[in-house]
């Protein structure tokens, strides 16, 4: 492949502006959606400033790009589900203190006070204090 210029950011620039359509057609065709794709691919285009200017350009830049992308929908993916699997099991856990578990659920659901209750409490503390109230605590008075 001909680029212009010596400069290595001209050189990536040149390969992402006749590839990147590709690349992000290969991904697509994966299944993924197509904010992932595009995500994927410009960290691609990131790994490539970082990494082309110091290594050369690869033989196959277009193939380079695409797996790269492609690992990082893979890495992604799996961030992803483990985090749905922490929620998950936060949410088992907390559901376990609540039907009366431990010391702290009893806490914590003693300390969960309404928003309205707590209006009404910041209301009457401004009121007692004798600081004038602002506009948002009279709305809410």
């Amino acid at each position: 492949m001909t680029f212009r210029g010596s400069d290595p950011r001209q050189v990536v620039e040149d390969v992402w502006r006749r590839e990147a359509a590709h690349v992000l057609a290969a991904l697509l065709r994966r299944g993924d959606s197509l904010d992932d794709c595009e995500d994927a691919a410009q960290e691609a285009l990131a790994a490539a400033l970082d990494q082309w200017p110091c290594e050369g350009v690869p033989g196959r830049p277009r193939g380079w790009l695409v797996t790269v992308a492609s690992r990082r929908l893979v890495d992604q993916r799996r961030a992803d589900s483990a985090r749905v699997r922490r929620e998950q099991r936060g949410a088992r856990a907390e559901g376990r203190d609540r039907r009366g578990g431990s010391l702290t659920s009893g806490m914590r659901s003693c300390w969960a006070i309404p928003a309205a209750v707590f209006s009404m409490c910041a209301c009457r503390a401004a009121r007692l204090v004798g600081r004038p109230s602002s506009p948002r605590t009279r709305r809410i008075c």
